[in-house]
């Protein structure tokens, strides 16, 4: 934390042993961040408008995007382009196994899926784990082999729902890969 420059209230919080944030590592605040940044190529993007229509415009013409989030870095990429997830597999030297899909709705996912009450209940709770759904509308064979499931998971931190305002196409998110 000493190369995060804290605003006062947070650093009074984060320095305080009687505040619940003592010393809490994820601090975040509107004041002094963290703040989101892309990096492609030789540029970096900052600035939420811009970084999010420039991820999305990535995504949606076969980028390969590394997002970090809460728990390491995902994989991201557009999941009905057969030719771009095939490179995905072929970069990450995965020749079959399925990967998890992320929707950015519930309902963009009935789309797609069949969903009964305790997988709903599942998808939506606190965890966001990935749930193995049987399919009713068919993905490109790169995402799942042809299997007749898929694994899927709903966005669960704030760049996931950014992020899908600004995109056309579904998004593939391998959880936790790198």
């Amino acid at each position: 934390m000493g190369k995060f420059k804290m605003c006062v209230k947070c650093g009074y919080e984060y320095s305080n042993v009687y505040d619940r944030r003592f010393h809490a590592q994820p601090v975040a605040c509107n004041d002094c961040g963290p703040e989101y940044s892309l990096a492609y190529g030789q540029e970096i993007f900052s600035g939420i408008e811009i970084l999010f229509s420039t991820a999305a415009q990535l995504l949606d013409n076969g980028k390969i995007l590394a997002v970090k989030g809460t728990g390491g870095y995902h994989l991201a990429c557009n999941a009905l382009d057969h030719e771009v997830v095939s490179r995905l597999r072929f970069l990450k030297n995965r020749e079959a196994k399925p990967f998890a899909v992320m929707f950015a709705s519930l309902e963009k996912l009935r789309e797609f899926a069949f969903i009964n009450l305790k997988e709903e209940e599942l998808l939506t709770s606190w965890q966001r784990p990935v749930v193995l759904l049987k399919l009713k509308k068919s993905l490109p064979e790169s995402v799942n082999d042809g299997l007749d499931t898929i694994g899927a998971m709903l966005p669960y931190m704030p760049f996931h729902y950014f992020l899908f305002e600004k995109l056309k196409t579904l998004s593939l998110f391998l959880p936790a890969e790198i």
